[in-house]
């Protein structure tokens, strides 16, 4: 699940919709109901994730989203979470 090639273009949204965007585009490629299991949600509205990326594997994408939540004022600030 994790291999399948997405393309995304999120400019400045949440992180949250960032991630929705990325469980959709593999379940489109998939035929496969990928739902968000249980998850700090602040973190993911409070941080506003930008990803541009062509064909890259939903855990490279999946490890950016991650990355940019990991940070106190959006990416590329230091982290203040891992």
């Amino acid at each position: 699940i994790l291999g399948t090639m997405v393309t995304m273009n999120v400019k400045a949204s949440s992180c949250s919709d960032a991630l929705d965007s990325l469980l959709a585009q593999v379940d489109a490629a998939r035929g496969v109901r990928l739902v968000r299991g249980i998850t700090p949600i602040g973190p993911l509205m409070q941080h506003e994730c930008s990803l541009t990326v062509s064909s890259l594997p939903a855990r490279d994408v999946l490890a950016s989203i991650l990355d940019q939540v990991g940070t106190g004022a959006g990416h590329p600030s230091p982290k203040t979470q891992y």
